[in-house]
């Protein structure tokens, strides 16, 4: 698992490269897809909110070929909100 992959969506481009970390392979590598989502937020009362997403995990299964990531968006606010409110709050994740 790598952690902190990136500040925001521009991560998402970049290309992994690790050495001796499998014991069938030598060198692996993998180009992270280009897309990111898009992700919006509507908190009770107010407009959509465009939010700039950010990659913040990479996960290579090795063994099962596999590649996840993990996404995370914020949204900034005057102060804190009610848990009822934030149950009201719709989010939109919009794969291109």
């Amino acid at each position: 698992m790598l952690g902190g992959a990136g500040s925001s969506a521009a991560a998402a481009r970049e290309e992994i490269r690790l050495d001796n970390l499998h014991a069938s392979w030598r060198q692996i590598r993998a180009n992270l897809p280009r897309e990111a989502p898009a992700i919006r937020l509507q908190p009770p009362g107010c407009p959509w909110f465009d939010l700039e997403p950010q990659l913040d995990t990479v996960v290579l299964d090795l063994d099962a070929e596999r590649l996840a990531m993990v996404w995370s968006a914020k949204l900034e606010v005057a102060g804190p909100y009610p848990e009822e409110e934030l149950a009201l709050t719709v989010t939109e994740v919009r794969w291109p």
